[in-house]
C-alpha cells in the first residue's frame, strides 16, 4: 500500500511541475511558435492526467486536503 501512496505523491508534485513548465517556461523557449504551443499543450495534458492519476492513488481524503488549501476563501483564516 505505501509504494502506490509514494507514487501518488511523486505524480501529484510531477504533475504541478510539468504543469507550470507548460504555462510559464514554454513561451520563453527559443522555439517556433508553432513548436512553443504544441509543447505547451502536451505539457499541460501530461500535468492534467498525472494528477488525475495521483487523485486515484491517494485517495478522497487526500485530495479534499488540499482542495482546502486551494480555495480562496480559506486563504485567510487562522
Amino acid at each position: 500500500m505505501l509504494p502506490l501512496f509514494l507514487i501518488g505523491k511523486v505524480l501529484f508534485v510531477f504533475s504541478s511541475v510539468i504543469w507550470l513548465f507548460g504555462i510559464f517556461a514554454v513561451p520563453f523557449l527559443p522555439l517556433k511558435l508553432s513548436l512553443k504551443a504544441w509543447v505547451a499543450g502536451t505539457c499541460i495534458v501530461i500535468g492534467e492526467i498525472a494528477f488525475y492519476v495521483s487523485a486515484i492513488l491517494l485517495g478522497k481524503e487526500v485530495i479534499k486536503k488540499y482542495r482546502k488549501y486551494f480555495d480562496p476563501r480559506n486563504w485567510f483564516r487562522k
